[in-house]
């Protein structure tokens, strides 16, 4: 044809749920530091404003914001060593040394509200807003604790701008 050459290339990260250094499989038991038990039944977050850096020090932005879910992934081995695919989108041909992204939602965009944005984006999705904090929660983390004779469950959500974490590795791609 006629068109210009597409010289960008598809990128997707992997994300692997740890408990220590162990694969986190979704309901499966680990020892826990006073030797109880704990398992877990829900881990999900969001990862926003992912970007890689190029050999030329210049950002290149991949996406918004990106909802991850590992109990409807991690609930066997194979899976949870494999990771948590997501797809991030074309780059455009070049070498890139870091990658970038933030654990929870930006200020700019946490001071929305779902019904700001499309029913296609994951902050449309009630469930991860909480109107009394007027914030996302960022993350949630549930499960039980077991010390053989009792159980107790746990949920930790958490939310705010103060707690948005920005990372950024090394890569070579």
């Amino acid at each position: 044809g006629c068109s210009e050459p597409d010289e960008s290339s598809s990128l997707e990260m992997r994300v692997f749920g740890k408990f220590g250094a162990q694969a986190l499989v979704m309901g499966d038991k680990y020892p826990y530091f006073d030797g109880s038990q704990i398992f877990f039944t829900k881990s999900e977050f969001f990862l926003s404003e992912v970007a890689v850096k190029n050999d030329k020090g210049q950002w290149v932005n991949l996406t918004d914001v990106n909802f991850v879910n590992l109990q409807n992934h991690h609930f066997n081995l194979e899976n949870a060593q494999k990771g948590y695919p997501l797809k991030l989108g074309r780059i455009p041909e070049g070498n890139y040394t870091s990658i970038r992204f933030g654990v929870g939602v930006p200020s700019r965009i946490n001071s929305r509200s779902p019904k700001d944005f499309p029913a296609s984006s994951p902050l449309s999705q009630g469930d991860h807003y909480c109107a009394g904090w007027d914030s996302y929660i960022f993350s949630k983390t549930e499960g039980v604790l077991s010390d053989g004779n009792q159980m107790a469950n746990f949920a930790y959500h958490s939310g705010f701008d103060s707690v948005y974490q920005v990372k950024e590795y090394p890569i070579s791609l």
